[in-house]
């Protein structure tokens, strides 16, 4: 679930280089220690240290959610020479050993499983077309 969430996080990191915005939900009492319990938390303590700005803020009943953008070209080059590179690094290092195993063993039910587990904590919701899933697993089997 972790790896999904840091997939999620990634992702969104690249809208954010890209010049894009997202949405989250905010709070202002972050501590250091919750940073790590949620994505949301890290969000939070993104814009309230000031690696992040808000374009826009909207209520929903009590919570606020607010449209966050970098907020500099300093802070964006933090972003693309710093965070993704820990991220890449991450992914780098997955452990793929279940799937190589399925495919040597032709065991149909573990392979089943491992592509089910790596598409859940890779896919968004962006990833609907079927050239994503074509892609995905043509990347296992080249």
């Amino acid at each position: 679930m972790v790896e999904r969430a840091d997939s999620s996080v990634k992702q969104e990191m690249e809208t954010l280089i890209e010049g894009g915005t997202i949405e989250k939900p905010v709070h202002e009492d972050i501590t250091y220690e919750d940073i790590y319990l949620t994505a949301d938390n890290l969000w939070n303590f993104l814009f309230f240290t000031g690696y992040l700005k808000k374009v826009e803020e909207r209520l929903e009943d009590v919570t606020a959610y607010l449209t966050l953008a970098i907020p500099n070209m300093e802070v964006k080059y933090i972003y693309q020479n710093t965070i993704l590179e820990w991220f890449d690094r991450k992914i780098r290092h997955k452990d793929l050993t279940g799937i190589y195993s399925a495919l040597l063993k032709k065991d149909t039910q573990l392979l089943e499983r491992e592509i089910s587990v790596n598409l859940m904590e890779t896919i968004s919701f962006y990833d609907y077309r079927e050239k994503y899933y074509h892609s995905f697993l043509g990347a296992f089997l080249k």
